[in-house]
């Protein structure tokens, strides 16, 4: 649209405008600005240098001065323009620049200053501060762990943090379309109440730094210079790699756009990101979790969460319907095969809570109420790499258990933890490190002055051989309790048989002769039972309990 004499005039006068007075406009005519689109062919440098020249003109002007003599002339006065207004053209003459970039027509409704110019140049010094500044983030690297398909995405998002040369960033030169539509899309309205208006962008894109990026020109001259910074962040990513030779036919020209399309098109096409579609669609539909997977609740949630984020991003490039709340919420309770009675009691709420705003229509809502009840979640993971054996009881429990000990020392053979064996002195510990270290059948050394030998391997395999004599000191510390505890049931059978036969002895005898057999069994005679050598005390036992003395 074409501005009229009256538009233009009306732009730099108005206060809610330029603000400027009608000499400072006249004179503004003078230094080029004639029209708003004038605004284009000049930056801030020219700007202000305008300034500078309204504010300290050269020449004479007539003196107005009554009395002043005929013909005598006096400085031309600055023209007066404030700094409201040097601010308000400064920003003007960046918005006209932002139209043209962006294939927008400039009017009166979007380049009001109280809604559009205020909106943009808010937006628009962001991206120049962020220029200014300097600092490229690290450029994400093609690896085992992430795949082109994912890689593509995060180098998406790194140009888009990376300013080019037209206050750009660089995520423009890579972008599908590379001629703009000639129609833009509709310009943002701005609420009645705040005013009215249009903003500088439209409701498709959303921002200036989106309009930017959807609509920047690839014919500006400067283009070539950020699409040539595009190959080189795109160098850097694939060097070392075998997608290095994907962008080698770009090198020469340094064409970020063409090698950019040379890797998507051969590794990051539509059938990749099928694949990753339906694994992940796969995962949610068919994973389950027992608890016995060696992982817990939390981590089968999260790989639940991560599949269906991947999932949004292969729906980008394919068609496909992703699930809705109610649906992943049914998936990931499906998904949950653990009996354990409080967590079943937490699913079954959540499958109760059906309001439109209850748990089983909220994803995350769901993954914070059942992770507490996780049965998994306190179970310990980790397992002892080993312990030694001192002794053994079968019929003791391990509170209760008693251990040899050293017969130099008295240290109790068995394992020490950390601090408890730093606690030990030299000798003892020596005199255990020789004991776990030497079988039954094999003892210690001692050296000349009687002080068990400090264990050395020598040669390989040591580990072996330490893992041999550990295993031979196991057996012999439990064949030696075996070996006791048959004795001790030996001894306590045959002193019950004794005990029983001894009785049967006196039962049956005469009266007459029961002092007799009674001498003969005690003096153990042929004709009589053996008496056992502990038969007195046990007998005493006896007669205790059957007493209720014990």
């Amino acid at each position: 649209m074409v501005f009229t004499n009256a538009q233009n005039t009306a732009f730099f006068k108005q206060a809610d405008q330029m603000s400027v007075s009608a000499a400072t406009r006249d004179q503004l005519a003078i230094e080029g600005l004639v029209i708003i689109d004038d605004l284009s062919e000049l930056d801030s440098v020219s700007l202000k240098a305008v300034v500078e020249n309204l504010r300290g003109p050269g020449g004479r002007i007539p003196n107005p001065d009554e009395n002043a003599p005929v013909g005598s002339t006096i400085p031309q006065p600055p023209y007066v323009i404030g700094a409201k207004s040097v601010n308000r053209l400064i920003a003007a003459a960046k918005i006209v620049l932002y139209y043209k970039a962006v294939g927008r027509e400039i009017t009166p409704s979007n380049n009001k200053w109280n809604t559009a110019i205020q909106t943009f140049i808010l937006q628009y010094k962001a991206l120049e501060e962020q220029k200014k500044d300097g600092e490229t983030p690290d450029v994400p690297k093609i690896t085992k762990t992430l795949a082109v398909t994912k890689w593509s995405e995060s180098f998406k998002d790194f140009l888009s943090r990376v300013i080019g040369m037209r206050v750009i960033p660089l995520s423009y030169v890579i972008r599908e379309t590379e001629t703009v539509p000639a129609a833009a899309p509709q310009l943002a309205t701005v609420a009645i109440t705040l005013g009215g208006g249009v903003h500088p962008y439209s409701v498709e894109h959303g921002s200036v730094e989106d309009e930017l990026i959807a609509r920047g020109s690839h014919i500006h001259p400067l283009f070539r210079n950020d699409n040539a910074q595009v190959y080189h962040f795109l160098e850097e990513a694939t060097r070392g790699t075998i997608y290095a030779a994907s962008i080698k036919p770009s090198q020469s020209r340094k064409d970020g756009l063409k090698a950019w399309r040379a890797i998507v098109n051969q590794y990051a096409g539509k059938d990749k990101w099928e694949k990753d579609l339906k694994e992940c669609d796969d995962f949610i539909h068919t994973a389950k979790w027992t608890g016995a997977q060696g992982y817990t609740l939390e981590r089968f949630v999260s790989l639940h969460r991560t599949s269906f984020v991947s999932m949004c991003q292969c729906a980008e490039h394919v068609d496909f319907q992703l699930p809705n709340a109610l649906t992943r919420v049914k998936y990931l309770l499906e998904g949950i095969e653990n009996a354990d009675p409080t967590l079943q009691a937490a699913l079954a709420l959540v499958r109760c809570d059906e309001g439109a705003d209850g748990k089983v229509n909220d994803f995350e809502a769901t993954a914070a109420f059942i992770l507490p009840s996780d049965p998994t979640s306190s179970q310990k993971r980790g397992k002892k790499r080993g312990a030694n054996v001192s002794s053994f009881d079968a019929n003791a429990s391990s509170s209760s258990m008693k251990f040899a000990k050293g017969p130099d020392t008295g240290v109790e053979l068995r394992f020490h933890e950390s601090a408890e064996y730093h606690n030990l002195t030299s000798e003892q510990q020596d005199e255990l490190r020789a004991w776990r270290l030497t079988s039954k059948s094999k003892k210690p050394k001692k050296d000349k002055k009687g002080k068990f030998e400090k264990f050395r391997s020598k040669g390989k395999g040591k580990g072996t051989d330490t893992k041999k004599k550990f295993q031979a000191a196991v057996s012999a510390a439990v064949g030696e309790a075996l070996q006791t505890r048959e004795k001790k049931e030996k001894s306590s059978n045959e002193m019950a048989d004794g005990i029983k036969n001894y009785l049967l002895l006196l039962a049956n005898a005469t009266p007459g002769t029961k002092k007799a057999n009674q001498a003969n069994a005690t003096a153990g005679s042929a004709n009589a039972f053996a008496i056992p050598a502990d038969f007195s005390s046990e007998l005493q036992k006896i007669m205790s309990r059957a007493n209720g003395k014990e």
